[in-house]
């Protein structure tokens, strides 16, 4: 391969993914905001982001159930990802961009034993938290947890909106502090004790990750997502067989 880095096949095969698929995937759908962050006219996909692409079918956070599981890589080669900043090992960022017509619903980051969880009905500012071995989903009140990070920069969870969504467009040029992020503006975070409602006014085109503002120096091994995605019929990946 030319000693390229697992980032730059990704990106490259983004954006060529991207240029195939340009006019069958975006479609109208319903009005963005009519149900706030959670607005959803497709199909709710899963996908794990993970260093080498590993365990898609071991996810340790959420539970997706009989929701149709994707190989992240395949989402990206199809250009409905871009790859911002890569999940490597013994690191503490990650970020994506998403085209037009994906809509992220949730998103989990596995950081050793712990699962912090973060939903668009909250509009991703309220960050929930139990261990792996809990081995379950629950959202009560006894599991939100209160993002330490000590400015917005280092939240756990960081929405962006505004970016472009068309594919084979270059998404991730953003220059705030840290690791390569989406463009657009940044829009929401979950630093603090989260808020109701969305903090974003139109569509989420991207997402920043990172367990920096994390006691311990904290790692990120992977991320799990739950997207909406419309036209999964056009779709040119096979769900995986986890049974």
């Amino acid at each position: 391969m030319g000693g390229l880095s697992r980032r730059e096949l990704l990106k490259r095969s983004a954006v060529a993914g991207g240029v195939i698929w340009a006019a069958p995937m975006l479609t109208s759908g319903k009005a963005w905001g009519l149900g706030g962050c959670c607005d959803c006219s497709g199909t709710l996909i899963y996908a794990k982001f993970a260093p080498g692409n590993s365990q898609t079918c071991q996810n340790q956070c959420l539970q997706p159930g009989a929701m149709a599981r994707y190989d992240f890589t395949c989402l990206v080669a199809q250009g409905l990802i871009s790859v911002c900043d890569d999940v490597s090992t013994n690191d503490d960022t990650a970020s994506m961009a998403f085209r037009a017509d994906v809509t992220p619903a949730r998103f989990a980051i596995k950081s050793e034993n712990d699962c912090f969880i973060a939903r668009c009905e909250e509009g991703f500012g309220q960050v929930y938290h139990w261990s792996t071995s809990f081995n379950n989903e629950s959202y009560t009140p006894a599991d939100k947890f209160t993002d330490p990070a000590a400015n917005d920069d280092v939240a756990l969870f960081q929405t962006y909106t505004g970016g472009p969504g068309t594919p084979g467009a270059t998404r991730c040029t953003g220059n705030l502090p840290g690791s390569q992020r989406p463009l657009g503006t940044r829009c929401g975070t979950s630093r603090g004790t989260g808020g109701t409602g969305c903090p974003c006014t139109t569509q989420i085109t991207g997402v920043y990750l990172t367990t920096g503002g994390l006691p311990g120096q904290a790692k990120l091994n992977f991320i799990e997502m739950e997207l909406c995605v419309r036209n999964t019929s056009k779709l040119n990946c096979t769900p995986l067989n986890c049974n």
